[in-house]
């Protein structure tokens, strides 16, 4: 008989989140869907992020504590302690819509095939409600080649919920700045089954880092993953040749929408 009442995992890896840190959490703790863990781990955050953490005397919190290592490691130790038969991820800047579990878990109901559900993601600055952009997935099936091919019909960010299997071994590589998300994805995703709700199930806060500091670390991480993924058997030659450019045309527009020619071309000759 299906669970209709399943334990959900949500993971929250915390550094330095003071600003955003309890809107995040209340957003997890006003959730239409009740049955659900919060996994918060604090990576060695030196701000208030902690004593905010502490406020919140709700049973489903867990609180994990460790040093700074990296949004990775954090994401690790969620994994490694969760109990959920699904989990998703959030970022401590970020927000979810108060029916995404729910209307996630409903995709799962009506189809126990499913491994993965995505759904419709805004995107804000400061105010919730300065929605700037919104991506809405368009893809259904085994999600591997969209991937590899950085295809927009479907998402590779932690906006997926992920049902729990006792047979795969989920972790994030560590040694990444950039890419870890799609990497981990790619991991776990080949020959599975994705699917996405219309709803908006994730809110994502735009970030305030410099603009030519964040396109210069997203180039690095791109040809970084792209490096990775030369040695994996399951990607071939013509999803190889197909990621370099769609990773140059990609950096190539950014880099020219910041007025940056010389680096525009640059990527090109990479």
């Amino acid at each position: 008989m299906l669970d209709r009442n399943p334990l959900v995992t949500i993971i929250m890896p915390v550094f330095n989140a003071r600003d955003f840190l309890c809107d995040s959490i209340n957003s997890v703790i006003s959730q239409s869907y009740s049955n659900w863990e919060l996994l918060i781990i604090n990576d060695g955050s030196t701000d208030e992020s902690e004593e905010i953490i502490n406020l919140f005397s709700d049973e489903r919190i867990f609180y994990f504590k460790k040093s700074n290592n990296g949004v990775s490691s954090a994401r690790n130790v969620g994994l490694q302690n969760m109990r959920g038969k699904y989990f998703c991820f959030l970022d401590s800047d970020d927000l979810l819509s108060i029916n995404s579990i729910k209307d996630r878990l409903s995709v799962f109901f009506d189809d126990d095939r499913v491994d993965f559900v995505d759904g419709r993601v805004q995107i804000f600055d400061q105010s919730v409600d300065n929605v700037i952009r919104e991506f809405v997935p368009k893809f259904e099936g085994d999600p591997f080649n969209s991937l590899v091919r950085l295809s927009e019909e479907c998402f590779f960010g932690i906006t997926w919920m992920i049902k729990n299997s006792a047979h795969v071994h989920y972790n994030f590589r560590e040694n990444l700045t950039h890419g870890e998300d799609l990497l981990f994805y790619l991991s776990i995703c080949s020959g599975k089954l994705y699917k996405s709700t219309d709803k908006v199930i994730y809110k994502r806060r735009i970030g305030h880092e410099s603009a030519m500091s964040s396109l210069t670390s997203l180039e690095n991480g791109y040809f970084n993953l792209y490096n990775i993924l030369c040695h994996w058997p399951e990607v071939n030659q013509v999803q190889l040749k197909y990621l370099l450019r769609r990773i140059k045309k990609i950096m190539f527009k950014s880099y020219l929408g910041r007025g940056k020619v010389l680096r525009a071309l640059n990527v090109l000759l990479r």
